[in-house]
């Protein structure tokens, strides 16, 4: 909706976070795993949405920079 020129607003601050959902460390393995798959459906959805508006105003398309690898 966004890339057809949709505006939104956000009302109320619950909407924009949940406690519950920040520490990795203490959720169950199938949450991560449920996260994961969930991700890679995000990759697809990008390109999908990209392909179909030629547009990416919010440059989800653009790949973050590596990260270098602890020694």
């Amino acid at each position: 909706m966004f890339l057809i020129g949709y505006q939104f607003r956000v009302l109320s601050p619950i909407f924009t976070i949940h406690w519950g959902l920040q520490a990795r460390r203490t959720r169950p393995l199938w949450r991560e795993k449920q996260n994961e798959k969930n991700r890679k459906h995000f990759e697809t959805f990008k390109r999908e949405l990209f392909a179909r508006y030629r547009r990416d105003p919010l440059h989800l398309l653009r790949r973050p920079p590596a990260q270098p690898k602890k020694a």
